[in-house]
């Protein structure tokens, strides 16, 4: 099993749109745009019906309007279709205000059709990729011929009660009605991990409680943030979006990490505008994924997991943008299954126990970005779409997307660092963990 190479990011199940409506401007002209552009074949993943359900072999493609407001204007939808979204759901979507400010400049328009190679990358916070196929031989071959994976399931003892300290801040009781009124209308969600249900309310609830420390307002200053994104100075509670490292350089570091991921879609939006429209598909997907694991590498380093040994629950991954819906999912099934597979086998061989038990995935698709859940614990488990992020649009979604990506990365990390200390070092690995050398 090629499981020395797996490192991955999945994320869960989010249903209705956790921030207001962004109308574009009327000089908007939707019929120029899609003359200009066409829309991708993956109709299925990109923009469904939104009370739909899509179902290829064991995932359950939940599709809810996420991050498709905008829909009816790029995804012409038939009438019966708009139809389908009652007022319930419309009344859902405005419940959680968006975090930003800004306006739309722009309607979003979509890319025209995607070429890519699947799992360009694998990518994980401590395992190197491998190109001659040396991980499959040593995890994939029974030496003895015989099955022992019922054995190693059983066997498998992961984290049972998780501490998220970053979900104590005081919500009013009417928001936090209206987000279980959210969770209830998503299918399945009753199955949740304690991790996937704490991401889950993160994504819900971001811009009703504090994510980042007080002190690092000062180094965004110029991205225009609520105050309510920063805790009060001082404080004292835990956060989402932190250092383990403690210390000035520690915090410079983090906020130019998690500043690049903030000004990633108007990179994103600033390529689709100037580059040849034959390349820029490949261009934007190539940055999307670079930005991502620029990021998740500093997060790993910060924690000093960099230096660790260790199978990863964290990962991403960029499809092929000319594969079919079907070839897509049939390859995330297999892909999922098998790193659930190592995942289980490598802490029982290791013998260690409380690892976590949520894999998380960003998977990049053009200029989409799906986030995915899955419970490693359970063999039979299924794959969970949490969110669906359209960088490129420009209707003032910036700050959601960014902290969509960056909630899951962080919350990866903690589980692994509640269990570092049973991880061996990395032969060669320098003495001086600090990650700001």
């Amino acid at each position: 099993m090629p499981f020395g190479i797996f490192s991955s990011r999945w994320a869960g199940v989010l249903t209705g749109r956790i921030t207001k409506k962004q109308s574009p401007p009327s000089s908007c002209d939707p019929a120029k745009s899609k003359v200009a552009y066409q829309k991708p074949a993956l109709s299925g993943l990109l923009s469904p019906p939104s009370t739909i359900k899509v179902v290829r072999d064991d995932v359950v493609i939940k599709t809810e309007e996420v991050d498709s407001e905008d829909e009816d204007d790029f995804a012409s939808p038939t009438r019966d279709q708009r139809v389908a979204v009652d007022s319930t759901t419309r009344c859902d979507q405005d419940i959680l205000p968006s975090v930003e400010r800004s306006t739309s400049p722009e309607e979003m328009i979509l890319l025209p059709s995607i070429e890519t190679s699947l799992l360009g990358r694998l990518r994980g916070g401590n395992l190197e990729n491998s190109d001659d196929g040396s991980d499959e031989a040593e995890y994939g071959d029974n030496p003895d011929g015989e099955d022992h994976s019922d054995q190693r399931d059983e066997e498998f003892e992961p984290e049972a009660s998780p501490d998220f300290p970053a979900g104590r801040w005081n919500i009013p009781e009417e928001i936090l009605e209206q987000y279980q009124d959210l969770r209830r209308g998503v299918g399945g969600s009753e199955t949740w991990t304690a991790t996937e249900s704490h991401l889950h309310r993160l994504l819900g609830l971001r811009g009703h409680h504090p994510l980042m420390p007080g002190e690092w307002k000062r180094d965004f200053t110029g991205f225009n943030l609520e105050d309510i994104l920063f805790a009060p100075v001082g404080s004292g509670n835990a956060v989402a979006l932190r250092t383990v490292t403690s210390g000035m350089s520690a915090q410079f570091r983090a906020t130019k990490a998690l500043g690049r991921i903030f000004s990633l879609p108007a990179r994103v939006g600033d390529l689709r505008r100037e580059g040849d429209e034959d390349k820029y598909p490949k261009l934007i997907a190539t940055l999307i994924e670079k930005e991502i694991l620029r990021y998740l590498s500093w997060v790993q380093k910060d924690a000093g997991l960099d230096r660790l040994f260790y199978a990863s629950n964290i990962g991403v991954y960029r499809l092929r943008e000319d594969s079919t819906e079907a070839e897509i999912t049939e390859q995330l099934n297999s892909l999922m299954t098998e790193w659930a597979d190592g995942y289980r086998e490598w802490y029982v061989e290791m013998g260690i126990k409380g690892a976590p038990r949520t894999l998380f995935a960003l998977v990049v698709l053009q200029h989409i970005v799906f986030v995915i859940t899955r419970d490693a614990s359970d063999p039979d488990g299924k794959n969970r779409f949490l969110a669906q992020l359209d960088l490129s649009r420009s209707d003032g979604r910036w700050l959601d997307h960014a902290l969509n990506l960056a909630l899951p990365i962080n919350l990866a990390r903690d589980g692994m660092v509640r269990v570092m200390d049973n991880f061996a070092v990395k032969p060669g690995a320098d003495e001086d963990s600090d990650p700001d050398a």
